[in-house]
């Protein structure tokens, strides 16, 4: 039995800057008004009850669902302190898309698009509800296949 569950997480961001050759190549670099490359990583422990660490397959729908949803976490309490959310493939013909909606914003919050696409929101013991998040894709052609990890601290 463990002691405790815990969750590492790690980003980067690389700023690209496209030069054109004459001869129409074109050069990938670091930009250069910036000349960095960010990250970080970090880790947040949970509790010691195993569900308080979750992991989801879900595939999206048009329709918008929130994370309580019976097809996703099929749970009307939860308490997010981390979210993690990746396209891991198609699953319709098109580039696939994620929506995300957050109670009282009028307008898509995020949008994921194409396979790889991912957030990670760590939430530091804010407890945001799950039922105030919603996810749908913009059209039958463009559903995805996504991984869904959450963490809940007791």
């Amino acid at each position: 039995m463990a002691d405790s569950f815990k969750i590492q997480y790690s980003g980067k961001v690389t700023p690209i800057e496209e030069i054109e050759a004459a001869d129409g190549s074109k050069t990938r670099i670091i930009h250069s008004n910036i000349d960095k490359v960010f990250g970080g990583i970090n880790e947040m422990t949970f509790s010691s009850t195993s569900t308080k660490v979750n992991y989801k397959d879900y595939t999206t729908t048009t329709g918008a669902v929130t994370l309580e949803h019976s097809t996703i976490y099929n749970d009307a309490n939860l308490q997010l302190d981390f979210w993690y959310m990746g396209i891991r493939e198609a699953a319709g013909s098109g580039t696939p898309d994620v929506n995300v909606q957050v109670s009282g914003v009028s307008a898509a919050f995020i949008e994921l698009q194409g396979v790889g696409d991912f957030l990670i929101i760590p939430f530091k013991n804010n407890n945001f509800p799950g039922n105030a998040i919603s996810l749908n894709s913009t059209s039958s052609s463009t559903l995805a296949k996504v991984d869904i990890l959450i963490g809940e601290i007791e």
